[in-house]
């Protein structure tokens, strides 16, 4: 149907995660939860709303991670896991399941590390109407801290070769495409591949289309920018009560302080004080007398009674003690775990 959106999709969810250790020693990026739900569980309802039924998500690393998250999203349709032995890239990610991709004229591709409400039946449109192998999401001016992708006008040259590419104007790709299954031709079998070096025929033919989105968008690449996007999100919610997400929105309550989003399933004692923006996920515990302040409490987490945390992030089943003070550092599992800076003490953004 032209303009429908893709009825099928290919999830990115296998690289290895380290820029955000420890957070991710024993799960995949993509099952961080954001305001309740895994991340990669967002992307899929998203792609789910939208109108896709078929998906493909690939897993490297804690592979088991993202298969239990997958299944526990509830997306229904058709969802299949490929497990990589190899880290295959972006391009060679489409190796494995390229014969279910292929059943489709067209697919959606998606990143599951970001969270972005793409608008994927217009990008459908636009491939239908030019007759392109694929359109690719993306923000002019570029976005801070990522390689540009160089556009000109509507078309899409490349990824800059470096700081002197003056060709085109850049843009950052936002991790979403609309992709013709006949480039499915030119994964390579055996081997890693970019997925610019996959699309790069499609580029010398001037058959890569970008699409301008200026709309929400949430990357998250360490433990601060993790906890950066989610406190600030929350706070800027005080008022509306709700952050607005792909998969649903998060409730969010004021406190005397500001603004906090508690997940069901997390304790949070009367008498403990959770100032700026504050998450606690499920299974979390925050104790009275307790003062928490611009932070990230995981799933299973505990900041016992009179602790005083700033700017942290409590991973999964860690432990903050009572009386101790903590502040721009990650709290991994153990008491007190191993203590990793996280932050410059800027404000939630």
């Amino acid at each position: 149907m032209t303009g429908a959106a893709p009825d099928t999709a290919m999830v990115l969810a296998a690289g290895r995660g380290l820029r955000m250790r420890p957070l991710t020693a024993g799960r995949a990026k993509p099952t961080l939860p954001v305001l309740g739900r895994p991340l990669v569980a967002r992307v899929l309802d998203h792609l789910a709303a939208c109108g896709v039924r078929r998906f493909a998500v690939n897993a490297y690393h804690a592979p088991e991670t993202i298969e239990q998250a997958v299944r526990a999203a509830g997306v229904g349709g058709d969802v299949r896991v490929f497990r990589e032995a190899d880290l295959m890239g972006a391009g060679g990610a489409l190796a494995a399941p390229r014969a279910f991709l292929a059943e489709a004229s067209r697919f959606a591709l998606a990143n599951s590390d970001t969270l972005c409400p793409a608008p994927l039946a217009a990008m459908s449109a636009r491939l239908d109407a030019t007759g392109a192998d694929g359109v690719l999401l993306v923000r002019r001016p570029p976005h801070p801290g990522y390689r540009p992708l160089l556009v000109d006008g509507e078309r899409v040259l490349g990824p800059a070769a470096d700081e002197a590419d003056r060709r085109g104007e850049p843009a950052t790709y936002l991790g979403v495409a609309v992709l013709s299954s006949s480039i499915l031709s030119r994964v390579p079998d055996d081997r890693p591949s970019g997925l610019f070096e996959v699309l790069g025929p499609s580029i010398d033919a001037g058959r890569l289309l970008a699409f301008d989105w200026d709309g929400p968008w949430l990357e998250m690449t360490s433990p601060d920018s993790y906890r950066r996007r989610l406190v600030g999100r929350v706070l800027a919610a005080r008022g509306a009560g709700r952050v607005a997400l792909p998969g649903g929105d998060a409730p969010v309550r004021r406190t005397p302080w500001g603004a906090a989003f508690v997940a069901p399933g997390a304790e949070v004692h009367p008498d403990a004080q959770l100032h700026g923006g504050v998450v606690v996920e499920r299974g979390a515990r925050v104790g009275p007398g307790a003062v928490v302040a611009d932070s990230v409490v995981l799933e299973d987490g505990i900041v016992e009674p009179l602790a005083w945390v700033e700017r942290v992030v409590v991973d999964r089943a860690a432990r903050v003690a009572a009386r101790a003070a903590r502040r721009d550092v990650v709290i991994a599992r153990g008491e007190d775990g191993s203590r990793i800076p996280v932050g410059d003490g800027r404000p939630a953004r």
